[in-house]
């Protein structure tokens, strides 16, 4: 069974208490993640920047601070620079009236 549960290990190098997507065992306990050990080297960096994006993301919607907003989306590899990223931040911000500091 694929799941999304806490890593706990099975992914080298991402954080124990995150969220991934792996294969599980099943049990009375629920799902647990079954080791895969270290991130290709290929795809180590994309995977670990999408992670900070994800984390940070959190962060910044329970803090509500626009500067991890901005951090959030500068480790997305997706998003750009800061000169694309501050204006998208003040109108997302806008358009659903927030107001984070």
């Amino acid at each position: 069974l694929v799941g999304t549960v806490l890593n706990q290990g099975a992914v080298d190098g991402i954080p124990a208490d995150a969220g991934v997507e792996v294969v599980c065992r099943v049990g009375r306990d629920g799902p647990r993640p079954l080791p895969v050990g270290p991130i290709p080297l290929a795809f180590r960096g994309i995977v670990q920047a999408v992670k900070a994006y994800e984390s940070l993301t959190v962060e910044a919607a329970m803090t509500q601070r626009r500067d991890l907003v901005i951090q959030a989306l500068l480790n997305h590899p997706l998003a750009g620079d800061l000169d694309v990223i501050e204006p998208l931040v003040d109108e997302m911000l806008a358009a659903h009236g927030l107001r984070y500091v």
